[in-house]
């Protein structure tokens, strides 16, 4: 897992120009969105003056930062929350079936209403078609979400009346939430349609005798007819169309990191940008004890530098605690309360 691309600039390197660095300073080395730098007399690594190439270790300390942080918040987060995503793997629409349907429309595949979860993704990977005609069909998947684009894919039969896989070349990750305002009339809706042309398709269902998968807690399928991408004119059924698709269920646990600032969580994300500073600073520290110059490059010799490093992993360490016990209200609906005879003595961060 990486850490979220919002992420990348929330600390910077270095505040001020390091003229005694012998390598060349990156670019926004000093742009910061927090205000807070890797070099830091009080929260980061103390840098005087200092013939190394400093830029390329503060570079690769922030980077470790972002990485450690991406493994160690979501096992912080597992110390008082369970997983709320339901697993499932498998195909939407069964691939099999019998016999042909007749559409109305030029239009034939699936409408996904969805029950909206903040993280939650439906992930498709292939698509299986059965039609009665083979050849090369496009596959368009659109939304209600007025900030969906639509994607295309190019599917195909090979045998007619037979279920062919075409493998997307890349996931398909489509979001089961939207910042939308949703109505009886304009629900978050997802369209996956092809345009069979001539052909018909092969009747077959989304599931069998009543056992509903795990999927239809985040988005309910049906089969739908219609004469546009969007569902226009569309009629829906318990037919899935001859058409199946192959995916899977994830949660996005460290999504909601991008939102603090919608979400009103402000403290958090000051907490956060000081959670990857002490993280990157103590990298950082390490890397210039191992080489030549320690002792002039620094305001302090090794020993203080080794207790400066501890207590900065200290502080690391703590404040994952904070930010996992401290989740905005509604910002994911990716986790959710532990047993309730569980109780959690919360730590200040310092």
């Amino acid at each position: 897992m990486s850490a979220p691309a919002c992420l990348n600039g929330l600390i910077g390197l270095s505040a001020d120009p390091q003229d005694c660095f012998t390598d060349t300073e990156p670019e926004g080395y000093n742009e910061s969105a927090s205000g807070y730098f890797v070099v830091d007399t009080d929260y980061g690594v103390p840098v005087a003056a200092c013939p190394v190439g400093g830029w390329g270790i503060l570079t690769s300390a922030r980077n470790a930062a972002l990485r450690d942080l991406a493994t160690d918040l979501p096992a912080a987060l597992r110390d008082h929350w369970k997983a709320a995503t339901l697993p499932w793997r498998g195909s939407v629409g069964k691939r099999e079936g019998s016999g042909l349907t007749i559409p109305s429309q030029s239009r034939i595949g699936h409408r996904y209403t969805v029950r909206q979860k903040r993280g939650v993704y439906l992930n498709l990977k292939a698509a299986h078609l059965a039609l009665s005609v083979t050849g090369s069909y496009t596959l368009t998947i659109a939304s209600t979400d007025p900030d969906f684009e639509p994607i295309t894919k190019t599917v195909t039969v090979g045998t007619a009346g037979a279920f062919t896989k075409t493998a997307f070349e890349a996931v398909v990750s489509l979001p089961l939430w939207a910042d939308m305002v949703e109505d009886v009339d304009n629900k978050l809706r997802y369209f996956v349609t092809v345009n069979r042309g001539s052909a018909m398709p092969i009747a077959n269902t989304f599931w069998c005798c009543g056992n509903a998968p795990n999927y239809t807690e985040y988005f309910y399928p049906e089969g739908l007819v219609a004469s546009d991408s969007d569902g226009t004119n569309g009629s829906i059924s318990a037919n899935a169309q001859g058409l199946a698709l192959e995916g899977y269920l994830s949660c996005d646990e460290l999504g909601w990191l991008c939102q603090l600032d919608e979400l009103g969580g402000y403290s958090a994300k000051d907490v956060l940008a000081r959670t990857l500073q002490f993280r990157a600073g103590a990298v950082a520290i390490a890397a210039l004890t191992n080489t030549l110059a320690v002792t002039p490059c620094t305001l302090y010799n090794l020993e203080a530098l080794t207790a400066r490093r501890n207590w900065l992993n200290t502080r690391y360490r703590e404040n994952l605690q904070w930010l996992a016990q401290n989740v905005p209200a509604g910002i994911t609906d990716c986790f959710t309360c532990l047993d309730s005879d569980t109780i959690f003595h919360a730590k200040l961060i310092s």
